[in-house]
């Protein structure tokens, strides 16, 4: 797997190399690159050359966030000043209540829409989201429904970084996925870990296709996929048998689709109750067919 930066890419703290990359030159001031490329294969699991390794830190220290020292790298002096300043005025300017977390005012059985042309053009606003509404609970315990693990499929290291990063904020994620495919299953593996539980359960009460659920608290996000996107993605879902054949390339396109997409965010706390309980008797269900399933294997 080849990583490039771009500019637009550039200080992205979800770009999978870019964000393992500085949080282990933190950590190792004058690491060598032969270390550094150590720690990103085995640490964080990252498929990345040598060569593409070289390339991606003289990008950055071109853009002056690394610098060379003594035949190692470090972090630019320029760059830390940078953030010192700017972690000052966000503690200083960005409050917690939910007009300047969320961007809005919102009240017990209100709700706001977002939109965007497309999924990929949604995603940061969801994600932003995401992030805010973690931060104004106290103790987050997020409960998802998803028809399918589209994301943790096209989006593997990126998604995987997102996911650890509400973790580190103190939340736990309980995920249902509502197929049980190839590819959700396989999907399905592709994220879980402590704090972060993941699960298949095609009897779940909610949409087959195009649907995402996340309860935080009283706090609802909501987004039907157009049903174009759906349809497209359930073809991927149903046919896929094998992971050799699952074309990434074409099913990334899915997420660039021009169609309406919105995500819904409200706060309820009768409905998020009753939602949440849904989720997570599907989640009960699975665990038990699962162990259900161990304990044959072990009568055999």
């Amino acid at each position: 797997m080849v990583y490039i930066l771009n500019n637009q890419e550039l200080l992205d703290p979800l770009h999978p190399v870019q964000s393992a990359l500085l949080e282990v030159v933190a950590e190792h001031p004058q690491i060598k690159m032969p270390e550094l490329h150590l720690a990103l294969t085995k640490s964080y699991k990252l498929q990345i050359s040598l060569a593409n390794l070289y390339r991606t830190v003289s990008q950055l220290i071109e853009q002056q966030v690394l610098v060379k020292s003594k035949g190692g790298l470090g972090l630019h002096s320029v760059w830390i000043s940078y953030l010192e300043n700017f972690s000052d005025k966000v503690k200083l300017h960005h409050g917690k209540n939910d007009e300047e977390i969320i961007g809005f005012q919102l009240a017990e059985g209100e709700r706001s829409d977002f939109f965007a042309e497309s999924l990929m053009a949604l995603d940061p606003t969801w994600n932003h989201l995401l992030v805010r509404i973690t931060e104004l609970c106290e103790q987050p315990q997020w409960f998802v429904y998803n028809s399918h693990p589209w994301y943790p499929l096209g989006f593997a290291d990126i998604e995987a970084r997102f996911y650890r990063s509400l973790v580190q904020q103190g939340a736990t994620c309980q995920v249902c996925y509502g197929n049980n495919h190839f590819l959700d299953e396989y999907g399905c593996k592709m994220t879980g870990f402590e704090g972060f539980a993941t699960h298949t359960n095609a009897n779940a009460p909610f949409l087959k296709e195009g649907y995402c659920l996340w309860v935080c608290d009283d706090y609802i996000l909501e987004c039907i996929f157009p049903e174009v996107i759906a349809q497209h993605f359930a073809m991927m879902f149903q046919s896929v048998q094998q992971i050799d054949y699952f074309e990434a390339e074409l099913f990334k396109n899915i997420f660039k689709m021009r169609a309406r997409c919105k995500v819904s965010v409200r706060r309820s706390k009768k409905e998020a109750e009753q939602l949440r309980k849904k989720i997570q008797l599907a989640i009960r269900e699975s665990s038990q067919a699962k162990n259900k399933k161990i304990s044959k294997g072990k009568g055999n």
